[in-house]
């Protein structure tokens, strides 16, 4: 579920955009299982025997959950690159307060994350005979409410991904923030998780990549961590 905010949107619209992440996005179905911050195990734990049985290896991709059955197949997204990884949960854990999951250090290698030690993510639960995750968030299936002037270009292929908030207020702020400073519509996607929400925000609409590019130098010097989507392509 996307709201998009324009140039020229004044408190009214603001005021408006807030009423419809209450209203319209709490019709919007679960999409994922539970979000928070994963960290990795250490090469000590090599052949150290897990809570499910099997001898750990630091090569494979697997993980600990405090709860869910072992065998269980969960694709993990790092909320900060959205990259993916899909892994089994073998062990029991983390047992550090705020973290939802240990992952192998090939795993959280895929995910992006060896040098930070802990990231930001997201999992979703998928079954053992498909690739894709039960309730995916599939961008291509997503809901528009659009608040724009009538001369704004909607929907373009490229875009950038600026951030994710688990805050409603601080997203819709940021988003307000960034429609004033640079002039463009931004794309404030929200998604249901088991416990709670989170909220994406995507800057402009570009009819190409080379567009985009040549946006994303100015935007990086007050959002380091943002980069170039495919609107079309992205999950």
């Amino acid at each position: 579920m996307f709201i998009l905010l324009t140039q020229h949107c004044p408190m009214k619209q603001y005021i408006i955009a807030c009423c419809l992440i209450l209203g319209v996005f709490s019709s919007g179905r679960l999409c994922a299982q539970e979000s928070g911050i994963a960290s990795f195990y250490d090469n000590y734990f090599n052949g150290k025997k897990m809570a499910g049985g099997g001898l750990f290896d630091n090569t494979k991709m697997t993980c600990a959950h405090k709860t869910l059955p072992f065998g269980t197949m969960l694709k993990v997204t790092n909320l900060t690159n959205d990259k993916s990884v899909i892994v089994k949960v073998t062990d029991r854990g983390p047992y550090v307060k705020g973290r939802v999951l240990d992952l192998t250090k090939a795993a959280a290698k895929e995910l992006g994350f060896i040098n930070s030690g802990t990231t930001q993510v997201m999992y979703e639960i998928i079954s053992k005979d498909k690739t894709e995750p039960v309730d995916s968030i599939q961008f291509q299936n997503s809901q528009f409410i659009t608040i724009s002037p009538p001369d704004t270009v909607l929907f373009q292929d490229y875009g950038i991904k600026i951030a994710a908030y688990e805050n409603a207020d601080i997203a819709l702020k940021t988003a307000n923030d960034l429609v004033i400073k640079y002039k463009m519509p931004v794309s404030l996607e929200r998604f249901a998780l088991a416990r709670g929400n989170m909220y994406r925000l995507f800057l402009g609409k570009f009819t190409s990549e080379t567009e985009a590019d040549a946006m994303i130098d100015k935007v990086k010097k007050a959002y380091p961590g943002c980069y170039v989507i495919q609107y079309s392509k992205f999950k």
